[in-house]
């Protein structure tokens, strides 16, 4: 599992003496226009101080619910949900998890899902690759000319599977896509949890009170906001009706993961044989049903799931902004995802 934020009293501390240094600040700046009777540093020290007391306010109230992350159960959760929901197992998710836990494990069983997918994809691939190699040489007539050697033509009765193997390869493409955006949001989420946060959040305060800085300073902290609280949450909270296991049903799955199995064992390289038995195109046709199982359900739970958590981040965090008397203008960095 991915565990939680353990001790929180360093974020804490950065954060208070980072409001602790914008007083001084302000207390300087206000001293400052005094002694030179400029009004320009006392409006802007009487407007610092609110400023000041409505960030303490929210970044404690912030730090309050981010302790949840290490208290709140899944279960308490899953009680509440009106349709019973499936388990995990990869890793499994139990009720007493708390929401650190439980938004790890989830993404894990997203990333263990896109992995099978992946191989199965794979196994397709290549099965169709070693099967447009294979030609033979029959010799004409054979009771006679085959003492010679072969001559007359060359057969090569599997070169139909050409444009199969496009689709495989767009079905790959697609899972490896899903799976390394599964691995992004795991590296994301343990940035937060692990702690990464707690030097941008000081600073953004810090930032937020610097003059011609009151936007940017204040955006940073509004998305570190949104990050520490709403990302966790989401993602224990999509895992009871984004469950790519329950999508296919458990017999497909177990289908993906025997198919990834003889992928992996060189032992069972005959039985990816797609041309072998006679039957290859029932084969090919019944293979490509799980590969497009599989990759289907592995887009929407991982790629297209992930542009969602993207949209609610965004909005929370220009929600969160506007607390703080900015404008979040997130709208180029949702152009570049």
């Amino acid at each position: 599992m991915m565990g939680c934020p353990i001790d929180l009293s360093g974020v804490y501390g950065l954060s208070v003496l980072a409001l602790g240094i914008t007083l001084i600040a302000v207390g300087l700046a206000y001293a400052l226009g005094q002694m030179l009777r400029n009004p320009r540093f006392n409006v802007w020290a009487k407007t610092e101080v609110f400023q000041v007391f409505v960030t303490f306010v929210l970044v404690i109230v912030t730090l309050f619910l981010v302790d949840s992350l290490c208290t709140f159960q899944y279960g308490a959760l899953t009680s509440l949900a009106p349709i019973s929901v499936e388990a995990y197992e990869h890793p499994a998710i139990s009720d007493t998890d708390v929401v650190a836990d439980a938004a790890g494990g989830y993404l894990k069983n997203l990333a263990y899902f896109a992995h099978i997918a992946m191989g199965n994809s794979r196994a397709v691939y290549g099965g169709l690759e070693k099967a447009l190699r294979y030609s033979r040489s029959p010799c004409m007539p054979a009771w006679l000319l085959c003492m010679l050697g072969p001559n007359g033509y060359t057969l090569a009765p599997y070169r139909g599977g050409s444009g199969w193997i496009q689709v495989a390869n767009l079905t790959l493409y697609t899972d490896t896509i899903s799976y390394l955006t599964v691995l992004a949001q795991l590296a994301l989420l343990q940035f937060i949890l692990g702690g990464g946060l707690a030097v941008l959040m000081p600073a953004a305060i810090i930032i937020r009170s610097l003059p011609f800085m009151r936007i940017f300073g204040g955006g940073l902290l509004a998305i570190c906001i949104s990050l520490l609280i709403v990302y966790p949450f989401l993602l224990m909270a999509e895992s009871l009706f984004w469950n790519p296991y329950e999508m296919i049903g458990q017999e497909n799955f177990d289908g993906l993961e025997d198919l990834a199995g003889k992928a992996r064992d060189a032992s069972h390289s005959d039985d990816l044989t797609l041309w072998s038995g006679g039957d290859g195109y029932s084969k090919l046709q019944r293979y490509f049903d799980q590969v497009f199982l599989g990759s289907s359900a592995t887009f929407m739970s991982s790629t297209f799931l992930f542009m969602l958590n993207v949209l609610v981040i965004t909005a929370s965090a220009r929600e969160f902004g506007r607390v703080l008397g900015v404008e979040v203008d997130m709208s180029r960095l949702m152009q570049i995802v």
